[in-house]
């Protein structure tokens, strides 16, 4: 019986073959027949291994795939089966299946039950892992195998290889998916992000062709409105700018005791994404600002207006990606990273928030 079909594990959209990439990459991610077999004998040889084992019991923190999150005891009572002695949020005797746990949790449920000494047992579990986008935790289990096998270490080492490029790939559609909503700079991250951890994957070659395209799109995005206003309508400009502008300063001055205190998130959302507003209209109008004046003095100062909005919006926007990242939001942090960065493509900030970001998809599943 194939494992991803074996209802310990269960089946699921991801739970299928290592897919096949025709033209963007490895033809397949099939591995060897010596590598087959061992994986088919690792199968075999989870099953009995937590078969063996109905008593072992931890305590851990189990996510639903409804949303919901439950701490308990853990003894795997059956074949895709495991019973939970709640104890919060409520105390009660729970029995789940492998179709109601989310696969993060039931690889830790797996991963806590199995000997560390089982090798092609822990070998079955790193392509459990792998299947449902586990990444990360394939990965480490694979690598902490080959310190228990040296001797099947350049399988492994193979193995990992290609789970890597399947990482690059879906890294390679985001910057994809990022130059298609007008993003250039954040697919721009994208790209960097594939050859600089990923350089000998199949999907280096097609980010090096994709850059050049994200360059040339990069190039036509500016600052500055195509239309600003006359300088006879300058002042007007320079106070409608600063409504907003202070408008969003005083937002976040009067929810500053929230900022940053964990116990008070909803708040620190709530305050934020109000200032953002503010900030979002007065950049709107700051790129209308003439982009010089007959006097220096005052093209010097609307181009430090300017940057200054600029500036604090990016902020404001990095920020959110923080919290959201926080709070496990993956998509809404990813969202305020992007834009940040088409504001400022060189704002450090952003490039350490994008890698925190697909560390944590890479993490969560891809």
């Amino acid at each position: 019986m194939r494992l991803a079909q074996h209802p310990m594990f269960g089946i699921r959209g991801k739970d299928r073959d290592p897919p096949t990439r025709s033209g963007n990459g490895p033809e397949s991610l099939e591995m060897p027949g010596k590598m087959k077999t061992m994986r088919r004998i690792g199968r075999v040889l989870l099953l009995l291994a937590l078969a063996a084992s109905p008593v072992t019991a931890q305590t851990q923190r189990i996510q639903l795939k409804n949303g919901a999150v439950i701490v308990g005891t853990v003894r795997v009572s059956g074949v895709g089966e495991v019973t939970v002695q709640v104890r919060y949020p409520e105390v009660r005797r729970l029995k789940l299946e492998r179709k109601d746990v989310s696969p993060e949790s039931w690889f830790e449920i797996l991963e806590r039950t199995l000997d560390p000494t089982n090798i092609p047992a822990r070998i079955a579990l790193a392509d459990f892992a792998e299947k449902n986008g586990l990444y990360s935790f394939a990965v480490a289990e694979l690598r902490r195998l080959a310190e228990f096998a040296p001797e099947k270490r350049g399988d492994l080492l193979k193995k990992i290889d290609a789970i890597q490029d399947s990482v690059a790939f879906e890294i390679l559609e985001d910057a994809e998916n990022a130059l298609e909503r007008g993003q250039p700079n954040a697919a721009l991250m994208y790209l960097h992000t594939i050859l600089e951890r990923f350089p000998k994957s199949g999907a280096a070659a097609k980010a090096r062709e994709l850059m050049k395209k994200a360059h040339r799109a990069a190039g036509t995005s500016a600052s500055v409105a195509e239309k600003t206003v006359p300088d006879s309508k300058m002042k007007k400009q320079v106070a409608m700018v600063m409504r907003h502008f202070e408008a969003g300063r005083k937002i976040l001055e009067k929810g500053k005791g929230h900022i940053g205190r964990y116990s008070k998130a909803s708040r620190q959302r709530r305050t934020l994404e109000k200032a953002l507003r503010s900030f979002r209209a007065a950049w709107r109008e700051a790129r209308k600002l003439p982009v010089s004046s007959e006097s220096k003095e005052a093209g010097t100062k609307l181009s430090g207006l300017r940057e200054r909005v600029k500036k604090t919006l990016v902020q404001t926007y990095l920020d959110l990606g923080s919290l959201f990242l926080q709070r496990l939001a993956i998509q809404k942090a990813e969202e305020y990273c992007n834009a940040a960065c088409e504001l400022d493509p060189g704002n450090r900030g952003s490039h350490e928030l994008h890698g925190l970001i697909i560390q944590a998809k890479i993490y969560r599943g891809y």
